[in-house]
């Protein structure tokens, strides 16, 4: 979570950390399946995106976080 304060000083750290935690548990879900696991840059790509357009991480299906989740992190291929 540090490179996430360090790029965004003034972000909302509660939602760093949260967005910290999906990248960390997506990470080992990835490495279990022998697939890429999201890293810096993709943590960081969703900070941005959250923090510029006010996105909550949420759990709900259908959600703008769940949308920026696939889209960002791992980087779904899906329309």
């Amino acid at each position: 979570m540090n490179i996430g304060r360090q790029h965004f000083p003034a972000g909302n750290t509660e939602r760093m950390g949260k967005i910290a935690d999906i990248v960390l548990r997506l990470g080992k879900t990835a490495r279990d399946q022998r697939r890429r696991p999201p890293g810096a840059s993709e943590f960081l790509d969703a900070i941005r995106a959250c923090e510029s357009l006010d996105v909550q991480v949420s759990d709900e299906p259908g959600s703008v976080w769940s949308s920026l989740e696939r889209a960002v992190i791992h980087k779904d291929t899906r329309s």
